[in-house]
């Protein structure tokens, strides 16, 4: 029962720390937001965005674009102290590095000042792939993403061959 006491409220702590809402998303964001995505986004799924405050001198912005059966595409942004807008982008894997912006169940936790992803893909067991992003913030409020692990699982013929998502292989780490 301590066990799970501990784990409830370390839970609740990092819920209400790393959900830094703000009053609303930037109108800047917004503005940015709707001219890449108009035609590829829900756009009433903006209003459930979350807007975190980087060291007090920049804004991380992850909208919810696609709402899927089991998960939910991101696209993300960040507005510097200049109140400049940038699409974040991240590596993935294809079979081969590539970059996007596109983020599969994007999470962004401030204790380790990072976005994680996961995306699954469709196959016995769970196939898919994670990523670690490290998002830095200068002393002049310019935000950095960079990519700092993958992790990817094959989607496997046998529930046998199954991995969990902790031992899947890392295919990219810097």
């Amino acid at each position: 029962m301590k066990n799970l006491s501990l784990f409830l409220t370390g839970f609740l702590v990092l819920f209400f720390v790393s959900h830094s809402y703000a009053s609303s998303v930037p109108v800047e964001v917004l503005v940015y937001h709707s001219s890449l995505n108009s035609n590829e986004c829900d756009m009433s799924l903006t209003a459930s965005a979350e807007v975190h405050i980087l060291k007090n001198k920049a804004t991380l912005v992850l909208i919810p674009c696609i709402s899927g059966a089991y998960q939910t595409g991101y696209v993300a942004y960040t507005m510097d102290s200049f109140k400049n807008v940038a699409s974040v982008t991240v590596l993935t894997w294809e079979g081969y590095l590539s970059a996007s912006t596109w983020l599969t169940e994007a999470f962004y936790n401030p204790l380790t000042e990072s976005i994680s992803t996961f995306g699954k893909s469709r196959g016995l067991g769970d196939c898919g792939q994670t990523s670690q992003n490290k998002v830095t913030v200068d002393e002049y409020g310019y935000v950095s993403v960079k990519t700092i692990q993958i992790t990817y699982q094959e989607c496997l013929d046998s529930a046998v061959l199954y991995a969990p998502v902790e031992n899947w292989p890392v295919v990219f780490k810097q």
